[in-house]
């Protein structure tokens, strides 16, 4: 007799459930007698039951109204703890994501808030809205905020068309520039050593250095050349014609593609392998052994043996009534829906008002513990109250966001701080349900984080999970009657206007050519000009003129005066720049005897203009 009271005991220390009727008893009592007593059982029960059963604002209740809440809590949290006693958590085999997540298709996929701005605008949107207690005052502040930034985005659009259009004109301005030297590159096993050695820290590095290994053996082999200018696809396109088999460009084309960065998604679904999506969590569970799946289609009915029905953040498409129909007969033969509602909420009215969900307080940031290791920082760690057991998840890193709050006052937060809740359970007769402010602690960006995938591994363990990703794309609506007779109206306006245009219409006549104007080049400008001054026969005046400038030029740079005579300029001009005297005179002497000819042919004339060229740029030069 004394053993089994002993074990009694002992169990009821371990699990505080089997005598949890008689402590609800004693905190109905103590709510209508003293509050005091009231607090002492309440940080009691929250003491051995391991988790808070009252959130912040619930504390300004009414003792009877909190006695009440916290009884429905307590009940609620044994019926969880039964339904996890069953599943064994183990810790997540870390390794095994972080291999998923260093794969090329997740490159980026590390990236932390993606929709940072549009969160803090929201914050900003609601403390202007704090500001206004009126209605009209209100939609006024919301009309003046949207037609300002309508102005803005048309002025910033306007101002950079502009500046696209001078940088346009300015590089069509700019004359060709000397070809760039041809990079270099070194032989394909430096780079591959390159690409092993960062294999396992950085594999977007490794696959770089691996593609330059490539492109070296290409370029040894004359199937490629390197050129800056050139994108790893135009180089593949050179491949054939430069005597490339075709196996080999495509083989070459694929890697090179595989270079390619995704495109940056919010969608949490299991194919987006951006920062948002949940396709990291997906392959985790399926390479662990967990029998999981996905529809594009949602399933009517709900097969039998799917356990775990998961709802990531549907936003393009709501659920239909005989959706919702088919979600209730899943909970009625004991299935669970795993909801990740959006944040913020409206995406899905119908399933939100269902479920009786509304925004939350903001949560704030805090340390957690990642793994059992290291202490990271995150925008908001909550803590989960949902272990069943000593050695489950107890934080999840998730974004500063809202939390959410549930209508149903059976319902259990399992996530969360002492402020707001980011989860909640609630039984559904034999089925469960799982609300989740967000899909935060699921995508790729986070999910490695303190104890994200052990939560998932906990799900995954009660049976097969369906993921639904029926709501990540829109559904092709079907032409009704009124769009039919609308689109009908709108062609029967358009051709009545044509024929009226057409009958009414003034005849202009055929269009005339457009008259093609030809700008000419600069060298046909010089043609010009000398065609011109062959015909004027000015070439003793210009000899003469070119002379003159040429003593000008002796006189300002070299101080060599125009009044001396030809033989002492001459000497003076080889003791000043080194240029003989005796070519000097010789070339006086020619220019003389030109002058005193009857007529001076062209190519004299351009042969004496030259040489005095020679000799003023030399002068000019000193």
């Amino acid at each position: 007799m004394t053993s089994a009271v002993v074990a009694l005991l002992f169990a009821s220390a371990l699990d505080p459930c089997p005598l949890m009727k008689n402590r609800l008893d004693g905190i109905q009592k103590a709510a209508k007698a003293s509050p005091e007593r009231l607090e002492q059982l309440h940080a009691q029960l929250e003491s051995d039951l391991g988790r808070p059963l009252l959130l912040k604002s619930e504390r300004s209740l009414d003792p009877v109204a909190r006695a009440g809440l916290i009884e429905r809590r307590a009940q609620a949290t044994c019926r969880l703890q039964s339904r996890l006693s069953d599943v064994s958590i183990q810790p997540g085999n870390r390794d095994r994501l972080k291999r998923i997540l260093d794969r090329p298709e997740f490159a980026g996929a590390r990236t932390r808030n993606p929709d940072w701005l549009a969160r803090w605008l929201r914050r900003l949107g609601e403390w202007l809205e704090s500001l206004f207690e009126a209605r009209g005052a209100q939609s006024f502040a919301g009309f003046t905020r949207a037609l300002v930034l309508g102005l803005a985005v048309a002025a910033g659009a306007a101002g950079l068309i502009r500046a696209l259009r001078r940088v346009r004109v300015a590089r069509a301005a700019k004359p060709p520039t000397a070809t760039a030297q041809r990079p270099t590159l070194a032989d394909p096993p430096v780079y591959l050593s390159l690409a092993q050695a960062a294999l396992s820290t950085d594999a977007r590095e490794a696959i770089r250095q691996g593609l330059l290994a490539l492109l070296s053996w290409l370029e040894q082999r004359r199937l490629a050349q390197t050129n800056r200018a050139k994108t790893n696809r135009e180089l593949v396109k050179e491949l054939p014609s430069r005597g490339a088999s075709a196996e080999l460009s495509e083989s070459v084309g694929a890697f090179a593609a595989s270079q390619k960065a995704h495109p940056t998604s919010m969608s949490a679904s299991v194919r987006n392998p951006g920062p948002a999506g949940i396709r990291a969590l997906y392959l985790y569970l399926d390479e662990s052994g967990f029998d999981v799946r996905q529809s594009s289609v949602f399933p009517k009915p709900i097969p039998e043996q799917i356990k775990t029905l998961v709802v990531s953040q549907p936003r393009l498409r709501r659920f239909t009534d005989e959706e919702l129909a088919e979600a209730r007969l899943f909970l009625e033969r004991g299935g669970i829906i795993v909801y990740l509602a959006s944040n913020p909420l409206g995406a899905q009215v119908e399933l939100d008002r269902w479920l009786g969900l509304r925004e939350g307080e903001w949560m704030q940031g805090e340390s957690f513990p990642v793994g059992a290791a290291k202490a990271e920082k995150s925008e908001a760690a909550v803590d989960w109250w949902a272990s069943g057991t000593s050695g489950g998840p107890r934080h999840l890193s998730v974004a500063g966001a809202r939390g959410i709050e549930v209508e149903n006052t059976d319902a259990l937060p399992i996530a969360g701080s002492r402020s707001t809740a980011f989860g909640w359970w609630q039984s559904a007769n034999d089925g469960e349900i799982w609300i989740f402010a967000g899909a935060d602690f699921s995508q790729n960006s986070r999910i490695e984080e303190a104890d994200n995938i052990e939560v998932w591994e906990a799900i995954a363990a009660r049976g097969p999970i369906l993921f639904d990703e029926s709501h990540h794309r829109l559904a092709p609506e079907a032409p009704d009657a009124a769009k039919r007779a609308l689109w009908i109206i709108a062609a029967q306006f358009v051709a009545w206007a044509s024929f009226f245009a057409y009958s009414r219409g003034s005849r202009l006549g055929p269009p005339r050519p457009e008259i093609i104007e030809r700008h000419r080049s600069s060298r046909e400008y010089l043609e010009s000009i000398a065609w011109l001054t062959r015909r004027s026969r000015v070439e003793k005046e210009l000899l003469r003129e070119a002379m003159t400038r040429l003593r000008v030029a002796m006189q300002d740079r070299l101080g060599i005066a125009v009044s001396l005579p030809e033989d002492e300029a001459a000497h003076a001009l080889q003791g000043a720049s080194g240029i003989r005297a005796e070519r000097m005179l010789e070339i006086c002497q020619r220019v003389r005897r030109a002058l005193e000819a009857k007529a001076l042919p062209s190519f004299q004339f351009a042969q004496l203009a030259r040489e005095l060229a020679q000799l003023e740029r030399v002068i000019a030069g000193h």
